[in-house]
């Protein structure tokens, strides 16, 4: 058993895309210690909290906006 995950790719996380997402729109995955849930941020600018594993397609979310180089605007 791997100590967390944190690859957009695998069995544990097959869920996290959201409707019409790309596999490109994930950024970033991390899997709490106990394997109880996962954090995604995404294309869109937020955070994603998930039950973990995350095996249902499209798996309902606690959502949060966040700041990323996709929705921050020009300087």
């Amino acid at each position: 058993m791997w100590a967390s995950w944190s690859c957009s790719l695998g069995f544990p996380v097959m869920g996290i895309w959201g409707p019409g997402w790309s596999r490109t729109d994930v950024n970033s995955v991390s899997r709490s210690a106990d394997a109880s849930l996962l954090v995604v941020g995404d294309d869109f600018g937020c955070i994603n909290l998930l039950n973990g594993p995350c095996i249902a397609k499209q798996a309902p979310r606690r959502v949060r906006n966040s700041a990323s180089p996709h929705n921050l605007g020009p300087w």
